[in-house]
């Protein structure tokens, strides 16, 4: 198989109803009825999963359909998600609304595919388009590894890093992730799994009829304990430290430059001294100076645990709301409207 050119190429318009991930690896099909293709995908699927790998995530519709009450939680947290009602589409007519979005290159989808997504220009989706056939084992799993090591195309148009790593709707909402999505990445392999590249939201929109998403109240319990109210009763834990960045951004709305933390360092210490139990004040200290120290990494990893702790729990539309955002060169924040968040414990005045 040759690396992919125009001839390959299938545009989606704007109005695609999901948000793909670049380099994530679509299986569709054109036509319903038992194939081989879908045979083997149905029969081996943790195997194909792990021959695409983490950089080229596979999605598959029928294993969301098949996960769908773990994906609804993660998506939906709010107890009466839950109980929503069940609708009846099939997995077929998805694949035909999402072919119906195609504005360019639906010549191409005539046996079963894998649409590669590359890139996002002039308010349209590329994709590189792959059929897909089966003689046998052998050949198929040699025909994936083909398509793997294909490069994903560029648009040629030189992007800012933010273009790269979110979705047009963050952008268009002015959400600012740049500098978020820079640090480590902490989020677990299963909740990888639960995101999907952006399509399980829009699949469980197809299953299961939801209430308009909505943001939980946050709870600081006497001991310190961080609930969701509205999550039913949801803990987020974290590490003390990163808990103490956490409720140090909650006590400033207005934001605050990492390189200007070193000026907030009395504060960060009391807060630090008020939740832990480690009697040594030299270490209790030395925490506190790696932290506001912008030639350490610290800061920055703790901003990254903090965002895990919420992503690990529930989808990032929801959890942006809560974690630490902000360019690189500005003012760091937690978005979270303050009128939402209750604190027992007296440790954000």
């Amino acid at each position: 198989m040759s690396n992919q050119d125009n001839s390959n190429i299938a545009i989606f318009s704007n109005d695609l109803p999901f948000e793909p991930k670049r380099g994530s690896c679509i299986y569709l099909e054109p036509q319903s009825g038992a194939n081989q293709v879908n045979n083997y995908i149905d029969n081996n699927y943790s195997s194909v999963v792990e021959l695409f790998g983490e950089n080229r995530p596979f999605v598959y519709l029928p294993d969301i359909v098949r996960h769908q009450d773990a994906i609804l939680h993660y998506n939906f947290p709010w107890p009466d998600a839950s109980r929503a009602e069940r609708t009846n589409v099939h997995v077929q007519n998805m694949y035909r609304e999402i072919l119906s979005y195609c504005t360019s290159g639906i010549e191409l989808f005539q046996t079963p595919v894998i649409m590669r997504y590359n890139y996002w220009r002039d308010y349209c989706f590329y994709f590189s388009v792959f059929p897909l056939y089966y003689e046998d084992d052998n050949q198929f799993v040699n025909q994936i590894k083909e398509i793997v090591s294909a490069p994903v195309l560029s648009s040629g148009v030189r992007a800012s890093s933010i273009t790269d790593v979110t979705s047009r709707r963050r952008i268009e909402q002015d959400v600012d992730l740049e500098w978020v999505y820079a640090q480590a990445n902490d989020i677990n392999e299963r909740i990888k799994q639960l995101q999907m590249s952006g399509v399980s939201s829009y699949v469980i929109r197809k299953l299961i009829v939801l209430p308009e998403p909505k943001l939980s109240r946050l709870r600081i319990t006497k001991d310190y304990q961080i609930i969701l109210t509205d999550y039913d009763n949801l803990q987020i834990s974290m590490p003390t430290l990163s808990k103490v960045v956490f409720f140090f951004f909650l006590r400033h709305p207005e934001g605050v430059r990492l390189k200007r933390l070193v000026e907030h360092k009395e504060e960060l210490l009391q807060i630090y001294y008020r939740l832990s139990n480690r009697e040594d004040i030299d270490k209790l200290e030395k925490s506190i100076d790696d932290l506001v120290d912008p030639t350490n990494n610290s800061i920055n990893e703790k901003c990254s645990r903090i965002r895990a702790a919420f992503v690990n729990s529930f989808t990032e539309d929801l959890a942006r709301h809560y974690y630490i955002i902000g360019y690189s060169s500005e003012p760091k924040y937690i978005r979270l409207d303050r009128s939402l968040v209750e604190d027992e414990s007296g440790i954000l005045k």
